[in-house]
């Protein structure tokens, strides 16, 4: 029973590391590093070896291939010693590896190689690098590289904000589809930072990047929509960011819902639903806004327990009108026994 429990762990092993490289690789680094039917090439060649190598056997094997200079191996030798996929994590390894890729002119590689010098991963930060091999990826259209150069000029990073740059990479990873340089341009539009203003041009964008369901992008849109456009649909695509977790635009519909802003009426039960999601995931002001609802609402019924129990969540992280409202409540002894010395304690 020993001997067969083992051999199962054994390729269950196999085919998670196989799983693992295969995954590592984005879409883009496919496309780049295999032919056409890659990915169909490389499964197959997994599948007709994982039933006899070991995971150490297959870890030679894809040495002995890499060090014969063929990319694939080599992307994904550095891929599993950067993430430690069944290897010990090995940054000068997997900086090696990527070494190897780039400079054969695969642009996935060359980001990755870019990366590893401008955050400084396992080797000294050198930007000057950095900035060649980010260059070098995003001359061959690899989206993250062009919107990654276009932020170190826009911040400054290698000395002086060059915001004619920005606007070229930005753009250009945009017209590709790359939702987060869509965002970006869209927002140089808005505030007109390296352009002239324009608000059509940076609905569009922000348009285009929400419709690819990023949620911090459609909060983006809805807050332009509400603030430059004060559009009602700002709740729609608010209502979808908030749908996927983003706690700024669950805490915005929470507000709005409590104000009656942008919506058809005041629905302090929304409100609250919104803000109890929010909440839950620590946000401070969401935390106040649920211990409002529950002790002022005139559609909620009151109480008190949920409002003592969220003020003190939020006046644990030093929220000051929390902190004021549970000691009002102390010294009232409003749904808690009096406590002249812990009202003194939070105010």
């Amino acid at each position: 029973m020993f001997l067969v429990t083992n051999l199962i762990l054994k390729k269950l092993m196999v085919r998670t590391i196989l799983l693992l490289l295969l995954l590592s690789l984005p879409v883009q680094a496919l496309q780049i590093l295999q032919p056409k039917d890659g990915y169909k090439t490389v499964k197959q060649s997994f599948s007709q070896i994982e039933s006899t190598l070991s995971p150490t056997q297959l870890l030679t094997r894809l040495e002995k291939s890499a060090k014969s200079g063929n990319a694939r191996e080599q992307f994904s030798l550095a891929n599993m010693y950067h993430g430690g996929i069944g290897v010990k994590q090995d940054l000068r390894l997997s900086f090696y590896w990527y070494t190897q890729v780039a400079e054969q002119g695969y642009a996935n590689a060359q980001f990755r190689l870019a990366n590893y010098y401008h955050q400084g991963i396992g080797i000294d930060r050198d930007m000057n690098e950095a900035m060649q091999w980010y260059q070098k990826s995003a001359q061959q259209d690899f989206v993250v590289a062009q919107h990654v150069l276009a932020l170190i000029y826009q911040n400054g990073e290698t000395g002086e904000v060059d915001y004619d740059k920005a606007y070229y990479w930005h753009e250009r990873s945009a017209q590709l589809g790359y939702g987060k340089a869509q965002s970006s341009l869209a927002k140089m539009y808005e505030t007109g930072q390296g352009v002239d203003q324009d608000l059509i041009l940076a609905q569009h964008w922000y348009i285009k990047a929400a419709q690819q369901y990023d949620p911090k992008a459609q909060y983006d849109l809805a807050d332009f929509l509400e603030n430059k456009i004060n559009s009602a649909r700002a709740i729609t695509w608010y209502e979808k960011s908030a749908d996927q977790g983003l706690v700024a635009a669950q805490y915005r519909l929470a507000e709005l819902y409590y104000l009656g802003d942008l919506v058809r009426k005041k629905d302090d039960f929304e409100s609250l639903k919104w803000a109890v999601m929010a909440a839950k995931q620590g946000d401070i002001d969401a935390q106040f806004l649920v211990g409002v609802i529950y002790r002022n609402s005139e559609q909620v019924p009151h109480d008190l327990t949920q409002t003592l129990y969220w003020y003190q969540q939020a006046a644990d992280k030093d929220h000051a009108e929390a902190q004021y409202n549970l000691a009002t409540l102390y010294l009232m002894g409003e749904g808690v026994q009096k406590d002249f010395n812990r009202a003194v304690e939070l105010y």
